[in-house]
């Protein structure tokens, strides 16, 4: 198993515990800026769980998204074969440190913007 393999396992079975522990809580979405600070986070007591979620949470957007005919949001973005999950995670990071006034808007959508301009669809 390859270290990005292995990397989306665990971001996976990190939001599946979370999802658990959870589970009376309220449901509410990420806001990019809860996001961003987990993209960005260098300190070292938190770094790898926060790069996990930001990567697994990246990665959730993106299969949600070609999975719902490359549409979430209103945001519509093509992703095409060979693109791997860091290299979304970069998109995404990219884009929310270039508009932090919209950090403040739901995680997800500001995903799909990113992708919508990153990997936008022929028409």
């Amino acid at each position: 198993m390859n270290v990005r393999a292995l990397l989306a396992a665990c971001a996976g079975l990190v939001t599946i515990a979370m999802a658990a522990a959870n589970a009376n809580a309220e449901v509410t979405s990420e806001s990019g800026n809860d996001l961003y600070s987990r993209c960005i986070n260098v300190d070292s007591r938190t770094a790898v769980a926060d790069d996990f979620m930001c990567f697994g949470y990246v990665s959730g957007v993106a299969d949600a998204m070609v999975a719902n005919n490359n549409e979430i949001a209103g945001f519509r973005a093509c992703l095409r074969v060979g693109l791997t999950r860091l290299q979304l995670s970069d998109v995404v990071e990219k884009w929310l440190q270039n508009h932090p006034e919209k950090r403040d808007f739901s995680a997800p959508g500001l995903v799909a913007h990113a992708f919508a301009e990153a990997f936008p669809c022929s028409q």
